[in-house]
């Protein structure tokens, strides 16, 4: 890259403030270090700093996080003509008729339109203790994830407290492990959901 500090950094001058600007070209351009998966500050390495579908490495120490959002989102799977229709690119509408709403495809790191029933979430047990595993996409700023768990699938009292730290795929997504704090009782019944909201559209 040929380039300056002003153009890659936010301000490496006056405040040595070494993060990548928006527009820097140093943005998905870095080599692929598959051993390098966290940048100084902890975020998972690589990411889709560009939002252009497709996931690098940044040059520097620092991995650009971008600012995701469903409508960010929706042009990396529909062209425009779909994204005007809501009937099939609205966050509550299910694309391929597969079972996962789009919301939660865009939530999970998914493509709306190919069945990927290993990207769903799963049944987890640590310790005794049920729970729920599944992935999350990085860095989208206009969700709400809820794991909650019910004893009657029609109250959902509680919230389930992550196990361990996230696990980064690689993807841009990570992989969350949520578990009840009790262990299973003799036939007692637990249920236990990911419900996803979409804070503004």
């Amino acid at each position: 890259i040929i380039s300056t500090p002003a153009d890659l950094f936010i301000n490496a001058g006056t405040d040595d403030d070494y993060h990548l600007a928006g527009s820097s070209p140093a943005i998905d351009f870095g080599t692929d270090v598959p051993t390098a998966t966290e940048d100084f500050e902890s975020h998972p390495r690589p990411l889709d700093g560009n939002i252009d579908g497709s996931v690098a490495w940044d040059l520097g120490a620092y991995e650009f996080v971008p600012t995701l959002t469903y409508h960010a989102w929706q042009p990396l799977h529909y062209t425009p003509t779909q994204i005007a229709n809501t009937a099939i690119s609205g966050p509550q509408e299910d694309s391929n008729d597969d079972g996962t709403p789009n919301l939660l495809a865009y939530a999970l790191g998914l493509d709306p339109w190919t069945y990927t029933p290993e990207g769903l979430p799963t049944e987890a047990t640590v310790d005794d203790k049920p729970g729920i595993a599944f992935r999350q996409l990085y860095g989208a700023s206009d969700l709400q994830i809820h794991v909650e768990q019910s004893t009657d699938m029609t109250i959902w009292p509680e919230s389930l407290q992550m196990f361990g730290d996230p696990l980064n795929k690689g993807d841009g997504t990570e992989y969350l492990v949520y578990v009840t704090e009790t262990g299973l009782k003799a036939n007692a019944r637990v249920f236990i959901r990911v419900r996803v909201v979409l804070n503004d559209m």
